[in-house]
Formats: structure tokens, sequence, C-alpha cells
């Protein structure tokens, strides 16, 4: 009896740790406003590949949604307040958000002057965002599954 007791009791704890937990708390709403910016992205790209935006509505909606989305997200990461524990793997995150806002800045001026070398460049600045955002979202997520937690970078 006392063993089905204490296995109920424990089926019914969260293994994650409070720091952990209080981290994907804490980043909930950056992952949903990443989400935003993904949607938005794809939007964006949908309309210039189907022809169905002029380069003047492509460039508007870099400057007025995409461009500003990327820096508002990376300064709110940064006013994030976290678990110390957490600080120096959130810092890197706030790194790579602030290289792909500055990289979309560089694409959308790219885009404005319709400036092919521009566009190259910021794009590779664009694709080393990606691959770090990648790498960290899965190790954060190997360190958060001890915890049976995960963070879906776009949910």
């Amino acid at each position: 009896m006392l063993r089905a007791l204490l296995v109920t009791a424990l089926v019914g704890c969260s293994l994650a740790s409070p720091d952990d937990s209080a981290y994907t708390q804490a980043v909930r709403p950056l992952m949903l406003e990443n989400g935003r910016i993904a949607h938005a992205l794809l939007s964006a790209a949908s309309a210039s590949h189907s022809g169905r935006a002029s380069h003047v509505d492509i460039h508007r909606q870099w400057q007025e949604i995409i461009v500003p989305a990327t820096e508002h997200l990376a300064w709110q990461a940064e006013a994030t307040p976290v678990p110390r524990g957490w600080r120096d793997r959130h810092a890197r995150l706030v790194e790579i958000w602030n290289q792909r806002a500055s990289s979309y800045r560089r694409l959308e001026d790219a885009i404005a002057l319709a400036d092919r070398a521009l566009w190259a460049q910021a794009s590779s600045g664009v694709s080393r965002a990606q691959v770090d955002e990648e790498r960290w979202f899965t190790d954060t997520n190997l360190v958060l599954s001890e915890s049976g937690l995960a963070l879906d970078p776009i949910p």
C-alpha cells in the first residue's frame, strides 16, 4: 500500500528543476513572438515568389513588419529576467537574435536599394544566425530534456 502511494505521488510530481521551469516560463512569450516572425517571413516569401507582391510591397513588409519584429524580439530577450543558472545560455540566444535582427536590417536595405551584393552579404549573416539558433535550441532542449521540458522555437 505504501509503495502504491509513493508511486502515485512520484507520478504526480514534476521532474523539472525550478530554474528550468522558471526559464521556460520566462521565455515563452519570446517563443511566441519568434513564431509570429517565422509566419511573417513565410508570408513575405510566398507573396514574393508567387508574384502577388510588388517590390514596393515586399520592401514595406520587411520595413514595417519583419525588421521591427526581429529587433523587438532581441530587445525583449535582452530585457527578460532569467534564473542565474540560465544567464550565460540566454545571453547567447540574445547574441544570436541580435545578429539575426542586424542581418534582417541589412536585407531590408538590400531590398530597398535592389543591391544584390548587399543581399548576398546579409543573407550570409542570416544563414549564420539560423545555424547558431538551431544549434542553441538543440543544445538547450537537450539540457531541458533532463527536466522533461523543451522549448519550441516556432510554437
